[in-house]
């Protein structure tokens, strides 16, 4: 991190410029991966999740242990914390419905 202390006023725009990043190849690509997903389904799941995530799918579903066992590795905290973004998500696209 960067730490600006009293910076000339001229080079406020500057030093608050976010930086831009071009995202078209990024976009082609992830086109590529939706249709592919959209065309051969589970089997460029298990594909991608191996490239990306370095992890050889053998089933796609979870099972109730499984779900049981990573509840129980969850902070109380962390529950929380998602329990209320879940409820800041839902209300503020609830109130955008017509």
């Amino acid at each position: 991190m960067k730490l600006i202390k009293y910076p000339a006023r001229d080079t406020w725009n500057e030093i608050l410029a976010r930086p831009t990043f071009d995202n078209k190849q990024l976009l082609k690509q992830v086109g590529k991966i939706l249709m592919d997903v959209r065309q051969k389904g589970d089997t460029a799941v298990k594909k991608y999740t191996k490239k990306f995530d370095g992890i050889a799918l053998r089933k796609m579903q979870v099972d109730a242990k499984e779900m049981k066992k990573a509840e129980a590795a969850i902070s109380v905290e962390l529950k929380q914390a998602i329990d209320q973004a879940y409820a800041n998500i839902l209300l503020f696209h609830s109130t955008q419905k017509e």
